[in-house]
């Protein structure tokens, strides 16, 4: 699935394509800014209430890092293979822009339609990695019924 030639709603391709539903259905629900492009809230939103959640509490030991310097960085390693994702890249179409793909835990979805899907992830300037998974209907009903009730306050 691709985003058209100009548009910016690469997010909302992403969200179709993980939950393998038309375009239309998140763009009946969801609104894009001033610069057409939806948040990431959204996308959580959408996912949630269609099955999927953001895996939560990736860590990494920081002992086993030096911490040091004026400008001290920490490096985590994840596994990514079978683990799928909703992955935020610097864009190769605007000059200062993001762009998201889907990595599905083998391969590259990108909606940029001027790329084909398949590219590896080492071609692309990874700026946030956001594993997701596919939730238990238990599990679906138990957020999204706190979602719920969280939001009426």
């Amino acid at each position: 699935m691709k985003q058209g030639p100009d548009s910016t709603d690469c997010l909302a391709v992403v969200a179709a394509m993980i939950t393998k539903k038309p375009l239309s259905d998140f763009k009946s629900q969801y609104k894009p800014d001033s610069t057409g492009c939806y948040s990431e809230k959204q996308l959580c939103d959408y996912l949630l209430h269609n099955g999927w959640g953001r895996v939560m509490g990736v860590g990494f030991h920081p002992e086993n890092y030096k911490i040091a310097g004026k400008n001290p960085k920490m490096l985590a390693e994840i596994k990514i293979k079978g683990q799928p994702a909703y992955v935020v890249v610097k864009s190769e179409r605007l000059k200062e822009g993001l762009h998201a793909i889907y990595w599905d835990g083998k391969c590259v979805y990108d909606p940029n339609p001027l790329t084909k899907d398949g590219r590896k992830l080492s071609t692309y300037k990874i700026l946030s990695w956001f594993p997701i998974q596919k939730l238990e209907q238990s599990e679906m009903r138990k957020l999204v019924k706190g979602k719920v009730k969280e939001s009426k306050k």
